[in-house]
């Protein structure tokens, strides 16, 4: 193949340019508009602005704690990815078990390994947890991000029926996807 080029100074790794970090405030719109692109993509509605998650909102930044972190993948200072663990009951017994992971990638971003990057992320900052499930909520339309779970680990658990409030035939049924 072409494997010798890459010793050559014009050929460039697209990987090395991603950077993760935690999200803080300043990244709320950034990730507001890659979320609601994904939502548009996945399901063919819009949400409107208040329903946004909490998960998303300013204020939830201010408890970044492990293990509910939103993380973000920057390139060229410009954010391209995120990923979020967000509880998934907060009865003081529950709260630490298990999360509900949801992960977005800018349609332009998508196919650079972005997705792969973000999910290692949150699985290496969630093992010293006390987590012991995490899951997410796909559409079954959303090859891609099944295809990216299930790379790292993650198992089809069933269908939630009808679970979309909206009326377009995507939103009526989600893939529970864990690990």
């Amino acid at each position: 193949m072409l494997n010798h080029l890459k010793d050559f100074p014009f050929v460039r790794d697209a990987h090395e340019d991603i950077r993760l970090r935690l999200a803080n405030e300043d990244d709320v719109p950034q990730v507001i508009r890659i979320w609601k692109e994904g939502i548009k993509r996945s399901f063919q509605f819009t949400e409107s602005s208040s329903d946004i998650p909490a998960c998303l909102q300013a204020s939830r930044l201010n408890q970044n704690t492990s293990p509910f972190q939103i993380w973000v993948a920057t390139q060229a200072g410009n954010i391209s990815g995120w990923i979020s663990l967000a509880p998934i009951s907060e009865h003081p017994l529950k709260k630490n078990l298990a999360a509900e992971c949801s992960i977005y990638v800018d349609q332009s971003s998508q196919g650079k390994g972005i997705g792969q990057k973000l999910v290692q992320k949150m699985l290496e900052s969630s093992r010293c947890t006390s987590l012991q499930h995490i899951y997410a909520h796909v559409s079954p339309f959303n090859t891609g991000c099944i295809n990216l779970l299930e790379k790292n680990g993650f198992v089809s658990m069933g269908m939630l029926p009808q679970s979309g409030r909206h009326e377009s035939p995507r939103s009526r049924c989600l893939l529970v996807i864990g690990v």
